[in-house]
């Protein structure tokens, strides 16, 4: 993780851009998240899905890199950012998570104590993002006759 400090970005109205979310669990203080693009959230749930079925056989190593993954696709923090680069298409998002995990451990952010109750909020908030009427309407295309909002769009 590299120190930097960053401000969240901002409408011109001066309201936090609506795919930056804060995040409560399990009793830890609040923080903020970015949604990753839509096919980022794909393939994260997809890969979330593979473990949450057991017929597998999949270890706890590879469950905990994909909570990592999962968590550092999303990571925002106003002075710590990941080194790692997220994994362009069809590269792995457990090696990536497995290269997160050492980050975030050697920070002192746990896997079980942290990256799991997180991982479990933001697949929550990915699975609706995915599944509201706008996502959804039209496959996901907007209406023929009708704009696209700037407010709709991600940045």
């Amino acid at each position: 993780m590299r120190r930097v400090k960053r401000e969240l970005p901002r409408k011109p109205n001066g309201e936090v851009n609506p795919i930056y979310f804060q995040v409560e669990a399990d009793g830890m203080d609040p923080r903020w998240f970015r949604m990753p693009n839509d096919r980022q959230v794909v393939e994260l749930l997809q890969l979330l899905a593979t473990f949450s079925t057991g017929s597998d056989g999949l270890s706890f190593e590879g469950s905990i890199d994909a909570l990592a993954a999962l968590v550092g696709a999303a990571w925002w923090d106003e002075e710590l950012t990941l080194s790692t680069p997220k994994p362009k298409r069809g590269e792995s998002w457990l090696d990536y998570g497995s290269e997160v995990l050492e980050e975030f451990h050697e920070e002192g952010i746990g896997g079980a104590s942290h990256l799991a109750p997180w991982a479990a909020e933001l697949a929550k908030k990915m699975g609706s993002v995915l599944m509201s009427p706008e996502a959804t309407l039209g496959n996901g295309e907007p209406p023929k006759a009708s704009p696209i909002s700037s407010d709709s769009t991600s940045a």
